[in-house]
């Protein structure tokens, strides 16, 4: 249920690829169509590592860069986590690819997210 979602807000969307992985915990996402863009800070995005980065300094959502797997132009996305988390990083990621072009964020459906959940930590 969590993959078929990361596949259904992200693949086809905003320029980016997912194809449906087959069994595993992450799901590599192309971004051919971001390299090459300017960020609107100004920093051009040259390859995926610049992506990734960019997706951790504006939007906190974290993914490895498809070349450190031998993926390159992509990123790695993990659905072993909430729904909720999934929900918001994938929202966050068609923010980010659309921010020139906002108006096919507005075409995702996705619902109203619920609260966090709160969290414990173990020290």
């Amino acid at each position: 249920m969590r993959r078929d979602r990361v596949v259904a807000l992200l693949h086809g969307r905003a320029g980016l690829d997912c194809p449906t992985p087959d069994g595993a915990f992450y799901a590599y996402v192309s971004c051919t169509t971001q390299i090459g863009k300017t960020t609107p800070g100004g920093k051009l995005i040259k390859d995926d590592s610049d992506f990734v980065m960019y997706l951790l300094d504006d939007f906190k959502v974290a993914t490895v860069q498809g070349a450190a797997y031998g993926v390159s132009p992509a990123f790695r996305i993990s659905f072993a986590t909430s729904m909720y988390v999934i929900e918001k990083a994938c929202i966050s990621e068609l923010a980010l690819s659309t921010r020139h072009r906002p108006s096919l964020l507005s075409k995702v459906a996705c619902r109203k997210f619920p609260p966090p959940l709160p969290v414990t930590w173990v020290s």
